[in-house]
């Protein structure tokens, strides 16, 4: 009966983590955007570096990938349909000519300001619906489980 119960709760748990998966793809469902292609734009703008001497260092289509925890051939479609979009700008590498560098134009950065905006509020106007004490339990839960969860995936993938 108890593993019956721990089956049961685990399956809960997986629909209500997904259900907040879903429910942050709507957030940025803006008519622009697919939530793939969504999630290049943010992997661009996330990789993307200033380096200690001011200058800006743009991720390779590769690394745009690894961030995704995508396929090559999946995000190089995403890059061409985004920089037909006009919300990348590929850039030749000047070390290596195999390179593309990619790089948010100012509509794509516009279009994850604004998801950052939206997304910031929901999330603001939901915690305080909960109030303080229960946000400040939340977050401390699933600041832990995340780090379990991390763990556990090193492990798996040793």
């Amino acid at each position: 009966m108890e593993e019956i119960k721990k089956k049961h709760d685990l399956q809960r748990f997986m629909i209500v983590m997904h259900k907040i998966r879903l429910m942050n793809n709507r957030c940025y469902q803006n008519g622009e955007c697919s939530g793939g292609d969504f999630a290049a734009l943010m992997a661009v703008k996330i990789a993307s570096k200033i380096t200690d001497e001011g200058l800006a260092k743009y991720p390779s289509t590769s690394e745009v990938a690894k961030q995704m925890g995508a396929t090559m051939p999946a995000v190089s479609k995403t890059v061409r349909n985004l920089t037909m979009k006009g919300l990348i700008r590929q850039i030749p590498s000047k070390e290596d000519r195999r390179v593309t560098r990619l790089q948010l134009t100012e509509k794509g950065e516009a279009i994850v300001d604004e998801h950052h905006k939206n997304r910031h509020e929901i999330i603001r106007n939901s915690l305080e619906r909960l109030g303080e004490e229960k946000s400040k339990q939340l977050y401390a839960l699933v600041t832990e489980l995340a780090d379990i969860m991390e763990e556990e995936i090193d492990k798996y993938n040793a």
